[in-house]
């Protein structure tokens, strides 16, 4: 699983130099059906000693969308919110938690892997990839047409 794996590093490297009170691993049942991420994420998270009881779970989703929706609820006690994912993908859930929020007030921090997967280079390479892109810029660009977010640099 290279890209959660991308995503667990860079949770390590936060909590080596921040405090995190809790921590929302998120991503349901894909859309094969045969793999919880956040499952998959938790005990990856376990064997690097970081304690059980500030793990979160958010296990229900198999889209974005749902994916936001469905940890509001668990994130609405907290005011900072730090997104970890890859650079490609982390516009958009800022978007989409941005869309999901409304009213409520938090500090949202985009945190991705230095050295990623999805590099803009990699993208130039593989064809997969960038077609992944592209689809990552057609979502961003209905919620800048829709008036739902302003464009904004993350």
């Amino acid at each position: 699983m290279p890209f959660l794996d991308e995503r667990i590093k860079t949770v390590l490297e936060i909590l080596k130099v921040k405090k995190v009170d809790k921590i929302l691993l998120t991503g349901g049942i894909g859309v094969a059906g045969d793999f919880n991420e956040s499952e998959y994420m938790k005990e990856v998270l376990l064997k690097n000693n970081v304690k059980e009881e500030i793990i979160l779970i958010e296990d229900k989703s198999t889209t974005t969308e749902e994916n936001i929706i469905n940890s509001i609820e668990i994130l609405i006690e907290n005011k900072t919110i730090i997104l970890v994912s890859n650079q490609a993908h982390l516009k958009r859930i800022g978007m989409e938690l941005k869309k999901q929020l409304k009213d409520n007030k938090f500090e949202i921090i985009y945190e991705y892997p230095s050295s990623s997967l999805t590099s803009f280079e990699n993208f130039e390479k593989n064809n997969e990839l960038r077609v992944r892109a592209v689809n990552e810029i057609k979502k961003i660009r209905k919620f800048i047409d829709m008036g739902i977010v302003d464009d904004e640099n993350i």
